[in-house]
Protein backbone atom coordinates (compact mmCIF):
# COMPACT_ATOMS: atom_id res chain seq x y z
CA UNK A 1 0.00 0.00 0.00
CA UNK A 2 2.68 2.49 -1.05
CA UNK A 3 1.44 6.09 -0.90
CA UNK A 4 1.14 7.63 -4.34
CA UNK A 5 2.66 10.93 -3.20
CA UNK A 6 5.99 9.70 -1.83
CA UNK A 7 8.77 7.14 -1.87
CA UNK A 8 9.12 5.49 1.53
CA UNK A 9 12.59 4.81 2.94
CA UNK A 10 11.70 3.41 6.39
CA UNK A 11 8.54 2.03 8.00
CA UNK A 12 7.67 0.95 11.54
CA UNK A 13 4.45 -0.49 12.91
CA UNK A 14 3.21 -1.62 16.30
CA UNK A 15 0.32 -1.78 18.70
CA UNK A 16 -2.87 0.28 18.48
CA UNK A 17 -2.66 0.33 14.67
CA UNK A 18 0.29 2.73 14.61
CA UNK A 19 2.13 2.92 11.28
CA UNK A 20 4.98 5.43 10.86
CA UNK A 21 7.32 6.04 7.94
CA UNK A 22 10.00 8.32 6.55
CA UNK A 23 10.37 9.40 2.95
CA UNK A 24 13.66 9.55 1.04
CA UNK A 25 14.32 13.01 2.55
CA UNK A 26 13.86 11.50 6.05
CA UNK A 27 10.67 13.53 6.75
CA UNK A 28 8.34 11.79 9.22
CA UNK A 29 4.79 10.63 8.40
CA UNK A 30 2.08 8.54 10.06
CA UNK A 31 -0.80 6.64 8.55
CA UNK A 32 -4.28 7.71 9.64
CA UNK A 33 -7.47 5.71 9.82
CA UNK A 34 -5.64 2.57 11.00
CA UNK A 35 -7.94 2.10 14.02
CA UNK A 36 -10.61 0.37 11.90
CA UNK A 37 -10.08 -3.42 11.89
CA UNK A 38 -11.83 -3.62 8.51
CA UNK A 39 -9.25 -1.21 7.01
CA UNK A 40 -6.00 -1.83 8.98
CA UNK A 41 -3.81 -0.22 6.33
CA UNK A 42 -5.58 3.09 6.94
CA UNK A 43 -5.83 5.94 4.49
CA UNK A 44 -3.61 5.65 1.43
CA UNK A 45 -1.97 9.04 1.85
CA UNK A 46 0.00 9.44 5.08
CA UNK A 47 -0.14 12.55 7.27
CA UNK A 48 3.03 14.66 7.51
CA UNK A 49 4.17 14.90 11.13
CA UNK A 50 7.62 16.54 10.98
CA UNK A 51 9.87 17.81 8.21
CA UNK A 52 13.07 17.24 10.20
CA UNK A 53 15.50 14.41 9.48
CA UNK A 54 14.47 11.12 11.15
CA UNK A 55 16.02 7.65 11.32
CA UNK A 56 15.87 4.48 13.43
CA UNK A 57 12.11 4.78 13.85
CA UNK A 58 10.26 2.15 15.87
CA UNK A 59 6.83 1.57 17.36
CA UNK A 60 6.33 -0.18 20.67
CA UNK A 61 3.83 -2.85 21.57
CA UNK A 62 1.30 -0.29 22.84
CA UNK A 63 1.68 2.01 19.83
CA UNK A 64 4.26 4.40 21.26
CA UNK A 65 6.52 5.94 18.59
CA UNK A 66 10.27 6.45 19.05
CA UNK A 67 12.94 7.66 16.67
CA UNK A 68 16.14 9.58 16.18
CA UNK A 69 15.79 13.21 15.05
CA UNK A 70 18.68 15.30 13.79
CA UNK A 71 19.18 18.45 15.83
CA UNK A 72 22.04 20.49 14.43
CA UNK A 73 24.97 18.08 14.20
CA UNK A 74 23.65 15.54 16.72
CA UNK A 75 20.86 12.94 16.69
CA UNK A 76 18.40 13.06 19.60
CA UNK A 77 16.25 10.18 20.82
CA UNK A 78 12.61 11.26 20.77
CA UNK A 79 9.32 9.78 21.96
CA UNK A 80 5.90 10.83 20.68
CA UNK A 81 3.56 12.19 23.37
CA UNK A 82 0.03 13.55 23.60
CA UNK A 83 -1.83 10.40 22.60
CA UNK A 84 -5.61 10.49 23.03
CA UNK A 85 -8.75 9.28 21.29
CA UNK A 86 -8.84 12.59 19.39
CA UNK A 87 -5.07 12.41 18.67
CA UNK A 88 -4.34 8.69 18.07
CA UNK A 89 -0.88 9.54 16.68
CA UNK A 90 -0.02 12.03 19.44
CA UNK A 91 0.68 15.75 19.12
CA UNK A 92 4.22 16.44 20.43
CA UNK A 93 7.70 14.99 20.93
CA UNK A 94 9.80 14.59 24.05
CA UNK A 95 13.53 14.16 23.37
CA UNK A 96 16.07 12.73 25.79
CA UNK A 97 19.79 12.09 26.26
CA UNK A 98 21.47 9.50 24.05
CA UNK A 99 24.94 9.73 25.63
CA UNK A 100 26.92 10.01 22.43
CA UNK A 101 26.78 9.40 18.71
CA UNK A 102 23.98 6.93 18.02
CA UNK A 103 24.09 4.57 15.05
CA UNK A 104 20.96 2.49 15.80
CA UNK A 105 18.03 3.07 18.13
CA UNK A 106 15.07 0.76 18.79
CA UNK A 107 12.17 0.63 21.23
CA UNK A 108 9.81 -2.17 22.12
CA UNK A 109 7.71 -3.35 25.05
CA UNK A 110 9.06 -1.32 28.02
CA UNK A 111 12.48 -1.23 26.40
CA UNK A 112 14.68 1.26 24.60
CA UNK A 113 18.04 0.15 23.18
CA UNK A 114 20.77 1.89 21.20
CA UNK A 115 24.11 1.19 19.54
CA UNK A 116 26.66 4.00 19.27
CA UNK A 117 29.23 4.60 16.52
CA UNK A 118 31.76 2.51 18.49
CA UNK A 119 29.37 -0.51 18.33
CA UNK A 120 28.73 -0.29 22.09
CA UNK A 121 25.26 -1.45 23.15
CA UNK A 122 23.13 0.38 25.73
CA UNK A 123 19.77 -0.31 27.34
CA UNK A 124 17.64 2.47 28.85
CA UNK A 125 16.86 1.96 32.56
CA UNK A 126 13.46 2.80 34.06
CA UNK A 127 11.38 2.63 30.88
CA UNK A 128 7.66 2.29 31.60
CA UNK A 129 5.34 2.57 28.62
CA UNK A 130 2.29 2.27 30.90
CA UNK A 131 2.95 5.83 32.10
CA UNK A 132 1.29 8.80 30.44
CA UNK A 133 3.24 10.16 28.69
CA UNK A 134 5.25 7.02 28.01
CA UNK A 135 8.13 6.75 30.47
CA UNK A 136 11.44 7.06 28.64
CA UNK A 137 13.61 6.06 31.58
CA UNK A 138 16.36 7.95 33.31
CA UNK A 139 19.78 6.57 32.33
CA UNK A 140 21.65 4.24 29.96
CA UNK A 141 23.29 0.97 31.04
CA UNK A 142 26.01 -0.49 28.83
CA UNK A 143 25.55 -4.14 27.81
CA UNK A 144 28.65 -6.28 27.18
CA UNK A 145 29.40 -6.99 23.53
CA UNK A 146 29.75 -5.14 20.26
CA UNK A 147 26.86 -4.89 17.81
CA UNK A 148 26.08 -2.82 14.74
CA UNK A 149 22.30 -3.15 15.09
CA UNK A 150 19.75 -4.11 17.76
CA UNK A 151 15.98 -4.66 17.60
CA UNK A 152 13.65 -5.39 20.51
CA UNK A 153 10.84 -7.91 20.68
CA UNK A 154 8.31 -9.04 23.26
CA UNK A 155 9.24 -10.25 26.74
CA UNK A 156 12.70 -8.68 26.88
CA UNK A 157 14.17 -10.49 23.88
CA UNK A 158 16.58 -8.39 21.82
CA UNK A 159 18.14 -9.37 18.51
CA UNK A 160 21.47 -7.95 17.40
CA UNK A 161 23.88 -8.09 14.50
CA UNK A 162 27.58 -8.06 15.39
CA UNK A 163 30.44 -6.49 13.42
CA UNK A 164 30.95 -9.78 11.51
CA UNK A 165 27.30 -9.94 10.41
CA UNK A 166 26.33 -12.73 12.81
CA UNK A 167 22.90 -12.63 14.46
CA UNK A 168 22.73 -12.77 18.27
CA UNK A 169 19.89 -13.02 20.76
CA UNK A 170 19.87 -11.27 24.15
CA UNK A 171 17.35 -12.90 26.46
CA UNK A 172 17.22 -11.67 30.04
CA UNK A 173 20.94 -11.13 30.43
CA UNK A 174 22.28 -13.99 28.30
CA UNK A 175 23.73 -13.45 24.83
CA UNK A 176 23.83 -16.40 22.46
CA UNK A 177 24.34 -16.97 18.77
Amino acid sequence: MNPASMQVSDVACGGNGQIWMTDTNRNLYTKTGTEDAANPQGDLEPMSVDTGEWRSISVGENGQFFGMKKSGEIWEACARTGYSKQEPSGNAFSCFDTSGSVKNFNAGHNEIWMVNVHNEVYKRIGVDHAQTPYGVGHEWMQIAGEMTYVATAEEGIVWGIDVDGEVWRYDGGEISI
